[in-house]
């Protein structure tokens, strides 16, 4: 049996290893670090949790402050109810729509909101912003469907970018019938079991926004355990396309029972724009292509490098100031 004087010599060694492993790590290979953001939610995949606040680091790129309000979203509180002399936008997306490293100001949803308040003296404009880092589309749907509709909107703004195609289908199992999305949320993958898990671990939100050796650790543990993706159960699903055509379709029809406005945005660099704008043409679905303002403009001043590659602060000043006018076409403002 090991005496106190053992168990205390042990004890030292094994924090000692774990201190030189952080310093080692910390210079040789420092981790990109961030409070938990992220819970599981049932009826979306997860949602971020309602109040945290921290720092998002990613070393060599940017240290941004991430407040979460109390509703489960990046932005400020807002009232539910909406004024009379109100005009209230719902931005969805994922990470770029988020403001994934930069400050919530700084981001394409807040320095518009600012632009037309300073600008309007008879109206009221609220842009809320719903977006959250991993999303697909089939996330940004369920969540409207689960918090969006209880604000009121006029219009449900869905920016959707290059990374929807491979992040749609990750949370969910998924079942179409007669060109009918349904959402069946008992299909939890690993890697998020153990994403939920972490959060009962003392210490879990410092040690996630501090520790770069607990980073890495916690990494490499949902890399591995993260090889079984959502199924998609369909007899006429074949491919992303398809069902990214027919999710837009529903969730038009969804909102204009509810006399909400979808416009869809379609940020650069995704190869299937094309295909899905000439589809919201047919379907008389307003849509945006924000492709032809990026053109000429050097990518690297626009957005992070790779393998970050998400807008910089210049990259969403460039999408507000594209939208502004984009959307002035479409007599939104």
């Amino acid at each position: 049996m090991y005496n106190l004087k053992d168990l205390i010599s042990v004890s030292f060694k094994i924090i000692l290893v774990i201190l030189l492993l952080e310093i080692i790590i910390r210079f040789a290979a420092p981790q990109p670090l961030s409070p938990p953001l992220a819970i599981y939610d049932p009826d979306v995949g997860y949602s971020l949790i309602p109040n945290t606040s921290g720092v998002h680091t990613i070393p060599g790129l940017f240290s941004v402050t991430i407040n979460v309000n109390s509703f489960v979203f990046r932005d400020y509180e807002y009232n539910k109810e909406i004024g009379n002399d109100t005009v209230r936008l719902i931005f969805l997306g994922d990470s770029m729509t988020f403001g994934w490293g930069v400050e919530l100001n700084e981001t394409f949803v807040k320095k518009l909101e600012k632009k037309l308040n300073e600008e309007n003296k008879t109206k009221h404009y609220e842009l809320l912003n719903f977006g959250t880092a991993g999303y697909g589309s089939i996330n940004q749907y369920a969540q409207f469907k689960k918090y969006g509709y209880e604000y009121n909107p006029n219009f449900a703004i869905l920016v959707y970018d290059f990374h929807d195609g491979e992040e749609n289908l990750n949370q969910f199992l998924i079942e179409e019938n007669n060109n009918t999305i349904f959402i069946k949320p008992e299909n939890l993958t690993n890697s998020m079991k153990f994403k939920n898990s972490l959060h009962e671990l003392p210490g879990y939100a410092f040690l996630s926004e501090h520790s770069h050796s607990f980073s890495i650790l916690r990494n490499l543990l949902i890399h591995s355990l993260d090889n079984k993706k959502a199924e998609l159960k369909s007899n006429s699903q074949t491919n992303n396309l398809t069902f990214i055509k027919t999710l837009l379709a529903q969730f038009n029809k969804e909102l204009s029972d509810k006399k909400i406005r979808l416009i869809v945005v379609f940020l650069p660099r995704d190869p299937d724009t094309k295909q899905i704008a000439n589809f919201l043409d047919e379907q008389n679905i307003s849509n945006v292509d924000l492709e032809s303002d990026f053109a000429g403009i050097n990518t690297s001043e626009l957005f992070y490098p790779m393998p970050d590659s998400h807008l910089t602060i210049k990259g969403h000043e460039l999408v507000e100031k594209s939208l502004y006018t984009e959307l002035r076409k479409l007599e939104i403002w």
